[in-house]
């Protein structure tokens, strides 16, 4: 995965909002060391953050369909 399918990623969890995704790699994540998406690519770091993004997206997807298969 490269750094435009990370951006896809970010983008499709905002639900299109790319503001919202800029914002999000801009922003320090306690999550990332306390950097920004865009410091850990900067940095050289960039498939450290794509793993992450990966890992993320695999935990919301999984978290989605156990809220699907156990409605409240």
């Amino acid at each position: 995965m490269d750094s435009k399918q990370a951006a896809k990623y970010v983008i499709e969890f905002f639900e299109g909002d790319s503001q919202k995704a800029l914002l999000w790699f801009q922003t320090e994540n306690p999550q990332l060391g306390g950097v920004s998406p865009q410091q850990m690519i900067d940095a050289g770091r960039g498939d450290k953050l794509i793993k992450f993004i990966k890992q993320a997206k695999e935990s919301n997807e999984a978290a989605e369909a156990f809220r699907l298969e156990h409605p409240e």
